[in-house]
């Protein structure tokens, strides 16, 4: 495949993509949510049961999502209905395959609490569970065996996510993703089954994984509650993706973590309006700003993520008036950038891409990095104007990434100064 192919053809695996996670899921399904005693070796589900002991050490429930469009998400909560209070909660992708046989373990940190207990699958954002399996634990033989449960309920981290500020009761007001490089950041969290004594450590990193402050909570508190830890900045800090650690207790390992990225509103490149906001994609290396309230989807198992206006909704399963943002590995070919557009521009000029007509084309520094752009006249069989089409592209190594928007005319003195300033803030995190 010729390097210019290469380069188009991420344009329309990420077209591709969006139009997987925009499809509605209408239709799926969560059928036949069990609880089974145990997974064989082959991953298989074993026998349906409706109750375990309480020193079990793997607790397993079964369902079969049918109907989906790929990358459904899955969110799965297990919860104590006895007493109301959730033990853990996941979220999973279905991947690229319509049916999908989902299997769910939880390993209890503690003796099982008699009671009823049930896990419940909700399929992306519902708010009423699709499925829900039930079990319970059976009261215990001896008193003493139940003391011992009530005791070694371990505490834990829940709702850990970092915060613009808490209110008087120390209740966080919002989640963020974002902070900015001054001023103060709050990271909150909910300590469940504290004991009077417990103590909660809490370490923050900077984008080099260095460790900038380390701080010890002692709540002294018995009952579920809100903690929070604040970290006054000294100086601007850099941008990059930051986490901060929580322990409970001398724990040698964190309870919780959470990231989150600082915004460098100082750029040398560009400085872009405040009216934007940050997305990271760790996992295929690069950030970028996009217009505040514009929709973000990110795919992070295609390595890819859109972004487009909210008025945008019904093109963009078609990726038009989207701006596509992704990464193919090894799509470089050990090639420059200088090569790389070079060999695309020959295709257009030799008149391989009927619809495409160049407008303009150049190579630019962006943030270190050198970023090609290409503007392109796109025509439709029938030769009717059907819009232009704006791509940037850079190498990393044998990796190429790419932010291509297909425009309407109608739209394109709004949607391309918005692109471009998402190219101009384009950095990789590496």
């Amino acid at each position: 495949m010729k390097t210019g192919r290469r380069i188009l053809f991420l344009a329309i695996t990420t077209a591709i993509v969006l139009s997987s996670i925009g499809c509605q899921t209408r239709g799926a399904a969560i059928e036949d949510a069990i609880m089974i005693d145990r997974v064989d070796e082959q991953g298989q589900p074993g026998e349906e049961v409706v109750s375990y002991p309480a020193d079990a050490a793997m607790l397993y429930s079964y369902a079969k999502l049918t109907d989906a469009p790929e990358h459904t998400r899955i969110k799965i909560v297990w919860t104590y209905v006895t007493n109301g209070k959730s033990m853990y909660e996941l979220t999973l992708d279905s991947g690229t395959r319509p049916g999908v046989d989902i299997i769910a373990t939880y390993a209890p940190p503690y003796l099982l609490p008699a009671g009823d207990y049930q896990v419940a699958f909700y399929i992306d954002e519902r708010e009423a569970p699709d499925k829900v399996a039930k079990f319970i634990v059976a009261p215990y033989e001896t008193a003493a065996d139940e003391e011992q449960a009530a005791v070694t309920e371990s505490a834990r981290l829940d709702d850990v996510h970092m915060t613009s500020y808490v209110d008087e009761d120390g209740v966080p007001v919002d989640t963020i993703l974002t902070a900015a490089p001054m001023g103060t950041w709050v990271v909150s969290a909910i300590l469940r089954n504290p004991a009077p004594d417990t103590s909660v450590r809490i370490v923050w990193y900077d984008a080099n994984d260095v460790k900038i402050d380390s701080v010890t909570l002692n709540p002294r508190i018995t009952e579920d509650s809100y903690i929070f830890s604040t970290l006054e900045l000294d100086n601007i800090a850099q941008d990059g993706i930051y986490h901060v650690e929580l322990y409970i207790d001398d724990a040698s390992a964190p309870s919780a973590e959470v990231e989150f990225a600082v915004k460098d509103i100082f750029g040398n490149v560009t400085q872009l309006s405040d009216e934007t906001s940050l997305f990271w994609q760790k996992e295929s290396g690069f950030s970028v700003e996009y217009p505040r309230g514009w929709i973000q989807i990110n795919s992070v198992a295609d390595e890819a993520a859109a972004f487009y206006p909210p008025e945008e909704s019904e093109n963009a399963p078609e990726g038009i008036n989207v701006v596509l943002i992704g990464v193919i590995r090894d799509g470089a070919g050990g090639d420059d950038i200088e090569t790389l557009l070079e060999s695309w521009l020959s295709e257009i000029e030799r008149g391989e891409h009927e619809t495409y007509t160049l407008l303009d084309e150049g190579i630019r520094t962006v943030n270190g990095n050198e970023m090609a752009r290409c503007i392109y006249r796109l025509k439709s069989e029938d030769q009717g104007t059907d819009g232009v089409v704006i791509q940037y592209f850079l190498v990393s190594g044998d990796d190429l990434y790419l932010i291509t928007l297909t425009v309407t005319d109608d739209k394109y003195n709004e949607l391309y100064p918005a692109v471009e300033k998402m190219a101009l803030s384009f950095k990789l995190l590496h």
